[in-house]
């Protein structure tokens, strides 16, 4: 694979020059893009993968030492390479500072030393790679935090937060922390970037930066989601629950230093980060109260969950309305229009706490009583059931077919049909079948044909479903049809 250059200058000559150089020919190397200024540069990086960036020094505006350290910092893994027509060494002092591998004069540049320097950048990049950049920013963000080095973030206008989690562990392995930290760092939003720190013993630092989210709600929903996603992978991946705390967003260094600082070092002795998370018993109280119609106790249940919460409450208020709406699917019911995936956040956010308990606890009564109102066949998902079912059962189907072909998965699938039918899937279509055996038993087609007609497959097999289910085989079960037509015509002739 080539390595991608994006090349950096104001000067359309020099950007001609180094883009006819026939280095690009031989397959090493490709000019991904060109940039007249810093501005389009940033702009072009945050939506595209670039290995090393070649750029002027002197530029209109953004200067190449400003547009180096922002690089550094926003994409770490990215090699800087400066071209100039200056030699002070107030400019290679300042590019070399901010990262950069190496500082050519453009009046010495040919298609010979470029080619070196560039090959030099991207094996220096690779030997060095993203995990130590990231190594070194964390180095530099912990010496910030002492109060021993300035802050190594830029001050560019991005927004910034952290997500403090607190792990269940105290002083993790080695190999955990790193897992931990690849994955709260893992696949970058364009327009964002993430850091993530361990701080002893058992807490983990989620730095992020954000240069194109439009409103502070857009900020703290994607941190939500964010956060979600890390402790349920967590879960997952190392058997380690964590809880979150989101701080509020903020638009300077010192900011965000103060409340780090604040939230650890002024208080070393704070207690642990209340839980972002229902405890798994009250997950499962509240399943019981909701899928049992016990109104009052799901009120209360939602009400105390909430009134202790603290900062998490949003969270927890959320996690509420997922179970409450997960509940009403099963149901046959749904939440009102009001609370839709994309409204809940707002929807939250516009309540005070005293009042967050009550108005959902409202909502749950509502939900809850209207499930009397519907009968089973009005569920949505069992409707598609029924009609995948009846228009399939004579392939060979199973249990996670069905659910793939309705969205949902097995285990949610086959305890909401036994609910809402009374039957398992298995024997609702071992039923559809036999009806469809019994039909084609009148009309004299042979055992065989309808044993894979009807989807059984084997024909010993369909012989003893049939028996089971009927008391008969299918020879016998004919016999007592015919038998019973005969005596129905003699009566009705008689």
């Amino acid at each position: 694979m080539s390595i991608r250059v994006l090349l950096v200058d104001d000067e359309s000559v020099t950007r001609r020059y180094i883009a006819r150089l026939p280095l690009w020919e031989r397959g090493d190397f490709s000019l991904c893009a060109q940039a007249q200024n810093a501005q389009e540069a940033l702009a072009y990086l945050a939506r595209h993968p670039v290995d090393v960036l070649l750029t002027d020094v002197s530029m209109p505006g953004m200067d190449g030492v400003t547009l180096a350290a922002k690089v550094a910092q926003r994409h770490p893994g990215v090699a800087i390479l400066a071209i100039s027509n200056h030699d002070s060494y107030t400019f290679v002092r300042g590019m070399m500072h901010n990262g950069a591998h190496d500082y050519l004069l453009k009046s010495q540049l040919d298609e010979r030393s470029l080619e070196d320097a560039l090959r030099r950048a991207a094996t220096q990049a690779q030997d060095r790679g993203r995990d130590g950049n990231r190594i070194h920013l964390r180095q530099q963000i912990q010496a910030w935090l002492a109060g021993t080095a300035p802050s190594p973030f830029p001050t560019d206008g991005a927004r910034l937060a952290v997500v403090i989690y607190t792990l269940a562990t105290q002083e993790p392995a080695p190999p955990v922390v790193d897992g931990l930290l690849r994955l709260m760092e893992q696949e970058d939003v364009p327009g964002t970037y993430r850091i993530a720190l361990f701080r002893p013993p058992h807490q983990v630092l989620l730095f992020c930066r954000f240069y194109e989210e439009p409103s502070t709600a857009a900020i703290q929903a994607r941190l939500f989601a964010w956060c979600q996603q890390h402790i349920r992978e967590s879960r997952d991946a190392f058997y380690l629950p964590i809880t979150g705390e989101i701080c509020p967003p903020m638009r300077d260094n010192q900011t965000l230093l103060a409340y780090v600082a604040y939230r650890f070092d002024a208080n070393p002795t704070a207690q642990p980060v209340p839980s972002m998370t229902l405890s798994i018993a009250q997950q499962r109280a509240l399943l019981v109260a909701m899928e049992g119609r016990d109104v009052p106790a799901t009120q209360v249940l939602i009400r105390d969950a909430l009134a202790d919460a603290g900062p998490p409450r949003l969270h927890i208020a959320l996690e509420i309305l997922d179970l409450l709406a997960q509940v009403a699917q099963e149901q046959g019911t749904a939440l009102p229009e009001e609370l839709a995936v994309t409204r809940r956040y707002d929807w939250i956010v516009a309540r005070s706490g005293d009042s967050l308990g009550q108005d959902i606890a409202q909502i749950a009564t509502r939900v809850l009583s209207a499930r009397q109102e519907h009968p089973p066949a009005d569920h949505p998902l069992i409707a598609q059931v029924m009609t995948y079912l009846a228009a399939h059962y004579a392939e060979p189907i199973g249990l996670g077919d069905i659910a793939a072909h309705v969205g949902s998965n097995a285990s949610y699938l086959s305890r909401a049909f036994h609910k809402q039918t009374g039957s398992t899937l298995v024997k609702h279509l071992t039923h559809l079948r036999l009806e469809a055996a019994k039909a084609l038993l009148l009309s004299q087609t042979p055992l065989k044909q309808i044993a894979a007609q009807v989807g059984f497959g084997q024909y010993t097999y369909f012989l003893k479903v049939f028996k089971q289910n009927t008391g008969l085989t299918p020879k016998q079960y004919l016999s007592h049809v015919s038998k019973g037509k005969e005596s129905a015509a003699t009566r009705q002739n008689g």
